[in-house]
């Protein structure tokens, strides 16, 4: 699976001060491009920056209260976010590199104010097709304007689109959207909704739980609390059918949740690696914000028993493939790449969130085995992490989560 979440912008040097000449960057290849964030990184820093706090920083409340934060303080100007995000100094463009930009456009976008602007504008963009033509459906096709359902039928566009509108200073969007958010209703359809657990988990609680922490809006807490009860029931020990299953189901209906796939009928004999292993950011930050800790009891039983895993067969850099109903491999390959990618990332992620000194040793022991089993140089002298231990000549893009 392909999850959108958690690509972090990459840090910009500060300028140094004015009397001093400004020293030339050190990189390893002065030819290539600066990379910029994007807007859907930017947005993923906020809630990863709201997930990852230590937990003595952040307040929580009994279990039988309401918890009641500050409202943020409203902002100067519209553009204020994304001007401190984005205002760094000019990168020096290598000759070598083209660009399709035209003069025009180049001038109108010489300055953070600027390059703010037409975030701004792509953003209205989509957002105003979307509204126009799929208001309230998962997905738009971007050609045609036609309406998708396929991702649990929450609308989720907008709960993945909200704190990106935020950041971009973009009240009267982010409003329209909680509009929407608070007639949402997960209860039971007339047709089937299920989808894919990881992703409802990534970009549906997720994007609630960061649209909360970024606006205090209680109503995105409110929301990302009964999402949380549904997808709850996905976990071992907390279905309402008797199943066997050792881990996280697959799928399944947010709307009614008695309603899971242990495993896809595309591959019934085992489970992704980052399917069942990346939640443990979402429900412990939702445990904090409501004060109940049924939610990251229930993410992190299933990641201790990965960590544990690993430790009773050594094999830290864990297989992409495990076993449905039993805490073992179901093959061998091991990889940092699709299906397998996000569980390496929530360990160190989860280390920085909560403290739990495990969770660091089992991403230092897998990183340990990966340099070791998935780190390669190609002929032509070119660093690369092999795609698994069966493909050594490829690389997958998904590794960048790892």
């Amino acid at each position: 699976p392909a999850g959108p979440a958690a690509r972090l912008p990459r840090p910009v040097a500060q300028p140094p001060p004015a009397e001093a000449p400004a020293p030339q960057a050190s990189v390893s290849n002065p030819a290539e491009p600066v990379i910029r964030p994007t807007p859907d990184e930017l947005a993923a820093l906020a809630v990863r920056k709201a997930a990852a706090a230590p937990p003595e920083r952040v307040a929580t409340v009994e279990a039988t209260e309401e918890p009641s934060p500050p409202e943020p303080e409203p902002m100067e100007a519209e553009e204020a976010p994304l001007e401190e995000l984005m205002a760094t100094p000019e990168p020096r463009v290598p000759e070598r590199a083209t660009t399709t930009t035209t003069t025009e456009e180049a001038d109108t976008a010489k300055t953070p104010s600027a390059r703010c602007e037409r975030v701004r504008s792509a953003l209205r963009h989509m957002w105003g097709g979307y509204r126009e033509k799929a208001w309230g459906a998962d997905e738009i096709a971007p050609i045609t304007g036609g309406r998708s359902d396929a991702w649990g039928k929450v609308g989720m566009t907008i709960l993945d689109t909200m704190d990106t509108l935020w950041l971009a200073g973009l009240r009267k969007e982010f409003n329209e959207g909680q509009t929407w958010v608070e007639g949402l209703r997960l209860t039971k359809l007339p047709g089937p909704a299920r989808t894919s657990f990881f992703e409802m988990i990534i970009r549906g609680l997720g994007g609630l739980l960061s649209a909360y922490s970024l606006s205090g809006r209680p109503i995105f807490l409110d929301k990302a609390r009964e999402m949380g009860d549904h997808l709850l029931m996905g976990f071992p020990g907390h279905t309402v059918k008797k199943l066997n299953h050792a881990w996280p189901v697959s799928y399944i209906d947010v709307h009614n949740p008695a309603d899971v796939e242990v495993t896809p009928s595309f591959h019934m004999n085992y489970v992704a690696l980052a399917d069942i292993g990346s939640n443990v950011l979402e429900f412990t930050h939702l445990s904090r914000m409501t004060g109940d800790q049924k939610y990251a009891a229930a993410a992190n039983e299933t990641m201790y028993k990965l960590m544990a895993l690993g430790d009773r067969t050594r094999a830290h850099l864990l297989p992409r493939h495990i076993a449905p109903q039993s805490e073992s491999s179901a093959d061998p390959g091991a990889s940092v790449g699709a299906e397998a990618d996000s569980y390496f990332e929530y360990l160190i992620k989860h280390y920085h969130q909560s403290g739990d000194i495990r969770y660091l040793e089992s991403w230092k022991a897998a990183m340990s085995q990966l340099q070791s089993r998935l780190l390669r140089v190609s002929p032509s002298g070119f660093t690369y992490i092999a795609l698994d231990t069966h493909r050594t000549d490829q690389m997958d893009h998904l590794t960048c989560f790892a």
